[in-house]
């Protein structure tokens, strides 16, 4: 197998990503955010493994970009409460991990968005948001293994989340001010 193969197994993934719901679902998830900047709630984020690290990446923009936003596990994170948001990222999931923290967190009566790439039956999740990807327990797994997947279709995702967000509250002036500190090698401790 060739790079060649990989780039086109990765585009035809992308196209999946365009045919599905999830502008309408990117939509949501933006109001669902801005929502949480009105009421000063927060954001959670989870993941394991690579999905962690693309959550770890979407809070890391939110944060730049002014909201009050965490990543679970992490040692320096606000306590859950009522209305917060919290978003999981997780291909299969259905980990018990995942499972576990859905009813731990469900308790403080979070709004929980999922994000995974199939549909996931629970009573406690708000809002599943199906990206597609194979994720690591796919058995079709012929050119980018473990999920990989997956975890590219989530980034784009969040990452689109971002510009929609960037250009729902006019950040743009923000963003090139941020930029502009990373280009002079004046990076803002965050």
């Amino acid at each position: 197998m060739d790079l060649k193969e990989v780039i086109e197994s990765v585009e035809n993934e992308l196209k999946d990503l365009k045919t599905g719901n999830l502008n309408k679902d990117c939509d949501e998830l933006n109001d669902k955010i801005m929502k949480r900047t009105v009421t000063r709630g927060n954001i959670f984020v989870y993941g394991a493994g690579r999905s962690g690290f693309v959550g770890k990446s979407f809070v890391m923009r939110l944060v730049q970009l002014g909201f009050r936003a965490y990543m679970i596990g992490e040692s320096a994170t606000a306590p859950m409460k009522k209305d917060d948001l919290f978003i999981v990222i997780s291909g299969s999931g259905k980990t018990q991990i995942v499972q576990d923290i859905l009813e731990i967190s469900s308790r403080n009566k979070v709004k929980i968005v999922l994000i995974s790439a199939e549909k996931v039956e629970h009573e406690k999740v708000y809002m599943n948001i199906i990206i597609g990807g194979k994720s690591k327990t796919s058995p079709d797994e012929k050119i980018l293994p473990l999920g990989s997947h997956f975890e590219i279709n989530a980034l784009i995702f969040l990452d689109s989340l971002i510009f929609k967000l960037i250009k729902g509250y006019n950040l743009e002036e923000k963003v090139e001010k941020i930029s502009r500190m990373y280009r002079e090698d004046r990076i803002p401790i965050i």
